[in-house]
């Protein structure tokens, strides 16, 4: 690789990540010696370079954690995230039509072969281009789980096959053993598409995704169901004493993050921890706070929420008052696009929750994830009378069998009983007194 010429940015970064995702390697050992600064080089542009020199830097000083495969999945995301490039014929701007006459004016200053590398070149940075960052990062779920699996998989099997110990492409034999793990057949379906996608994405072989394997993601589903254990939620007076404790212990944009989480229905990394400035408005006259959304899932034009002030009945949680203090502790001078919480990375979020919920005295406090918040709010807006179809539009649920699994319905079906029961004995002590 160190041989070859400058390539355009998005077609460098595609061929130097993919070649080392192919190499299907587990640690930097056995693959550092193969990258020289020579082929970070040819990745001219210089955001794209400094992102693989940190990471090639990164693993000669030993600081890499890890099987090599979790970083570059990343590396790969954000490279293509950056790809801003445009080819010479991009720049033209031509019609279609006037190519032809544009391919021939080239190829007499240039060099037929030039023309043609170019378009090429083309070819595959759009190829590379044709998954969008959002669905890229969803699709590395499927092939992660994949990948740990196969990884323990083969080394187990070290002295008793002589197949290839490669991870990438996968192979139809760990295919169908990964997938016999999955007890829903659903999820098991979409981690085996993410699979495919990246297969895909990168030009690998596709060899392995075979019958066997499409049947036994189908014989998944005459699988006995079973009952899923309920998931734990952060209620309103959870998230009280939360944000007490962690203000008293100075984590201020965490308590902010958490009420905004909350009140919202936020998923966190995704909508949350990505916000900017811009996306906050404060009306105080109105006494409400607005978040826009420019996308959100089963939302992709976006999405605009209002909630009001209730400082009257519990100040210390109100979205109003967090937003303004969110807004305070920014400083004026940031631009709208720049981020809300810069200091608040997602893994720090749930230490930080998980500590923080710990020290107020919940035992499992390591089960809960950054959904908790988000299943407290929906459990809490079905208690106070909310209805499914609210709950949805709130949460950005396209249905209500999503929201359902976030609600507490035993929860939900004790307190109707009870205030219908209620209903009852007042209106049998009213019959009474007639």
């Amino acid at each position: 690789m160190a041989d070859q010429a400058p390539l355009e940015p998005s077609v460098a970064a595609q061929e130097i990540c993919t070649w080392l995702l192919k190499s299907g390697f587990l640690t930097w050992e056995e693959v550092g010696s193969e990258v020289s600064d020579d082929d970070i080089q040819t990745v001219v542009t210089t955001g794209h370079a400094d992102l693989l020199r940190m990471f090639v830097a990164r693993a000669n000083s030993g600081s890499l954690r890890g099987p090599i495969w979790e970083l570059l999945i990343s590396t790969a995301t954000r490279l293509q995230s950056r790809s801003t490039s445009r080819t010479s014929l991009e720049a033209e701007g031509l019609q279609p039509r006037q190519v032809p006459g544009w391919m021939k004016t080239q190829a007499s200053s240039k060099g037929a072969a030039s023309v043609l590398g170019g378009l090429a070149d083309a070819v595959g940075s759009l190829r590379y281009k044709c998954v969008s960052q959002s669905s890229l990062r969803q699709y590395a779920s499927g092939l992660r789980c994949y990948m740990r699996f196969a990884v323990t998989a083969l080394d187990l099997s070290k002295g008793c096959s002589s197949e290839s110990n490669a991870v990438l492409p996968a192979r139809e034999d760990l295919v169908c053993l990964w997938l016999s793990t999955f007890r829903n057949q659903d999820t098991a379906k979409c981690y085996l598409t993410h699979l495919r996608k990246w297969h895909e994405w990168l030009d690998l072989s596709k060899k392995w995704d075979t019958i066997a394997v499409r049947q036994t993601a189908q014989g998944l589903s005459r699988n006995p169901p079973r009952t899923l254990a309920e998931k734990p939620r952060v209620s309103i007076q959870m998230l009280r004493n939360m944000v007490k404790r962690a203000i008293g212990r100075g984590l201020i944009d965490f308590s902010l993050a958490a009420i905004m989480g909350y009140h919202f229905l936020l998923r966190i990394p995704s909508e949350l921890l990505v916000a900017s400035v811009g996306q906050l408005i404060v009306n105080d006259s109105a006494k409400e706070v607005t978040l826009v959304l420019p996308r959100r899932k089963n939302l992709p034009a976006g999405d605009k929420q209002v909630r009001s002030c209730c400082c009257k009945t519990d100040s210390l949680t109100c979205p109003v008052e967090a937003a303004k203090a969110l807004l305070e502790r920014r400083d004026s001078s940031l631009l709208d696009g720049d981020p809300l919480f810069p200091l608040l990375s997602y893994r720090a979020f749930l230490f930080i929750l998980r500590s923080t919920l710990s020290g107020i005295g919940v035992g499992d406090a390591e089960s809960f994830g950054s959904h908790a918040l988000r299943r407290g709010a929906a459990s809490d807006l079905a208690k106070s009378g909310s209805s499914f179809q609210q709950i949805c539009a709130l949460g950005s649920w396209r249905s209500r069998v999503p929201a359902s699994v976030y609600v507490d319905l035993a929860e939900v079906q004790k307190l109707a009983s009870s205030t219908f029961m209620s209903l009852l004995e007042e209106s049998d002590s009213e019959s009474e007194e007639v």
